[in-house]
């Protein structure tokens, strides 16, 4: 008795590889040889794929090769096509009632727009391999999801309504024909052709629109009106918004954008039309989540960029953008900013910020504001891991600490700037025609705690030099940048309710400063409460030269006083 298992015969199962069903009579085994004769048979591979689409994902790999040949992919197809329930139960329909020219002259429009419009079908498909879902596929990874979505989805109802009349005219042909009996089968494919250009997509286009509007305005209405609705569905709701398909959405986005900037001629620059164009200096993201949030909303539609100065040699970090710029666009995702991201590596702190403040933005869209923060001796937080923070996640922490994004500075390690160089880069921007903002204490910056918390009812604003303090100090450069700043942030939903408060010192020929500020305001249509602060009187000035640090530490204690219900202080 053998002890070996009998050799079983066998062919691959489609839905798993290597795994086998038995040849179950002699008809299969014949129907297996016409279709190699017919079709395209293999060569150096045993196992062949059953859908005739090579996957976008195995381009390159080892592929069985196409199992649809001549006869089973284009022949039967578009016979079977050709031969459908419209040619051979309605042309002498139309004839009857429309005349033989007519007909012809129906027929030679039908065909010209579909000719024009295969042509374009055509180049979509040969723009990469096409995997499973047909024109979905097709226009999905070349127009965008919503367009592929939309048109597939009204593809998928249309080719509903065009089985059931299929059905209608293989019924009716069969009864005339063979009596109430019989069944037929047909596959349709996309037929493969390259050449097309920009004028025949568009005569296409129109002629499909034309005569879709000619035969059923009702009709075609509603199918535009559809397709538009699940267009919309789908860009504000699409799961497939990580996907890369490389569609046609991101070049035609790149265009635009190009032509637009170059339309944008920073030399007719107008204050009528002035916005913050932000540039936010980052030492460490984990520290400066809500700093960034601020700035976002301060922007106003303006620019918003991110800079970050790596202090190393040049020479040995040529790639380190290129290794870093994926973790930093994750952060703005993360965050919810709309900001782009500018990095530099140099000797120093300050060498780095010539490089952003020159570089950043392109053509008119140009940083006029830079953004640093205070400059103190805190321990940094991390925004990323404390349980109370509404930026915790663990998209940035690695196995090991090594692996981990965005490391912060440790409590006793030394800081890449000193304080002389801080000063020094405050210096550079003024000399650079930038305007500067200097951000404090937003460590207690919380926005979902601003809505709830009612104690804080104003947003200050201090004009006034206090180095120097003088009448025309509400007038002054400094000042109005200042007061454009406040009215931006009580345009955001959240400080809506609060109220704009500027305040006026106690000096000499109060009531008349008064009326030139409330002309200001009115002028500039900013609507503000003008507070005087009386005990500015209390001040001694002499001080500023004698003990300027006391004279700044009493200045700080007034201000603490007059904001205890104060959410933010612009001074």
């Amino acid at each position: 008795m053998n002890s070996e298992s009998p050799a079983s015969i066998g062919v691959s199962f489609a839905g798993n590889i290597g795994e086998k069903i038995p040849l179950m009579n002699r008809r299969r085994q014949m129907f297996d040889y016409f279709t190699r004769m017919f079709g395209n048979s293999s060569t150096g591979s045993e196992e062949t794929s059953k859908d005739g689409y090579v996957e976008f994902g195995n381009i390159g790999e080892a592929t069985s090769g196409r199992t649809l040949g001549p006869f089973a992919g284009v022949f039967a197809p578009v016979c079977l096509s050709m031969f459908s329930a419209m040619l051979f139960l309605r042309v002498g329909f139309v004839v009857g009632n429309a005349g033989l020219i007519e007909t012809l002259f129906q027929f030679a429009i039908a065909y010209t727009i579909i000719v024009f419009t295969v042509m374009s079908v055509c180049a979509i498909s040969t723009n990469g391999a096409v995997e499973g879902g047909g024109a979905y596929f097709m226009i999905s990874r070349t127009l965008g999801p919503e367009l592929g979505g939309s048109i597939g989805t009204l593809f998928f109802l249309a080719n509903i309504v065009s089985s059931a009349l299929c059905l209608t005219g293989c019924v009716e042909g069969l009864i005339d024909n063979f009596g109430e009996s019989g069944m037929l089968n047909f596959q349709l494919i996309v037929p493969s052709f390259k050449y097309f250009s920009a004028w025949t997509c568009s005569f296409g286009l129109m002629g499909s629109v034309i005569m879709m509007f000619v035969i059923n305005p009702f009709y075609a209405s509603t199918s535009f009106g559809l397709c538009l609705l699940l267009i919309l569905l789908l860009h504000f709701f699409s799961p497939c918004e990580a996907s890369e398909w490389g569609s046609i959405s991101q070049a035609l986005i790149f265009h635009q954008v190009r032509k637009y900037l170059l339309l944008l001629d920073p030399r007719k620059n107008h204050i009528k039309f002035w916005r913050p164009q932000m540039l936010l200096m980052v030492a460490n993201p984990r520290s400066s989540c809500p700093t960034i949030t601020f700035i976002n909303d301060l922007k106003k539609s303006g620019l918003f960029v991110l800079g970050h100065v790596k202090v190393d040699k040049a020479e040995t970090n040529l790639d380190y953008t290129d290794k870093t710029i994926s973790s930093w666009l994750t952060l703005v995702d993360h965050v919810k900013v709309k900001a782009f991201v500018e990095l530099t590596v140099a000797n120093s702190v300050r060498e780095g910020l010539h490089h952003l403040v020159r570089l950043s933005g392109m053509g008119a869209m140009k940083p006029n504001t830079v953004v640093l923060g205070f400059y103190d001796n805190k321990v940094p937080l991390d925004y990323f891991t404390r349980l109370d923070s509404v930026y915790k996640t663990s998209l940035f922490q690695g196995l090991t600490t090594n692996e981990e994004k965005f490391p912060l500075r440790l409590p006793n390690e030394e800081k890449h700037l000193s304080t002389s160089e801080f000063v020094s880069m405050i210096c550079d921007i003024f000399q650079m025609h930038k305007n500067i903002c200097i951000c404090r204490h937003f460590d207690l910056y919380n926005k979902t705690d601003i809505v709830k918390n009612i104690k804080y009812k104003y947003i200050d604003v201090w004009p006034v030099n206090f180095f120097g303090p003088s009448m025309n100090d509400a007038y002054d450069t400094s000042s109005l940048f200042m007061l454009q700043l406040s009215c931006i942030i009580k345009m955001i939903a959240v400080y809506k309710k609060h109220i704009l408060r500027v305040h006026l010192l106690n000096t000499i020929d109060i009531q008349s400063q008064r009326v030139q500020l409330k002309q200001l305001l009115s002028t500039l249509r900013i609507k503000a409460s003008i507070h005087e602060v009386t005990e500015w009187s209390q001040i001694d000035l002499t001080t500023l030269d004698s003990d300027v640090n006391t004279y700044i530490s009493r200045v700080n204690k007034l201000i603490r006083n007059q904001c205890a219900e104060t959410i933010y202080v612009i001074k």
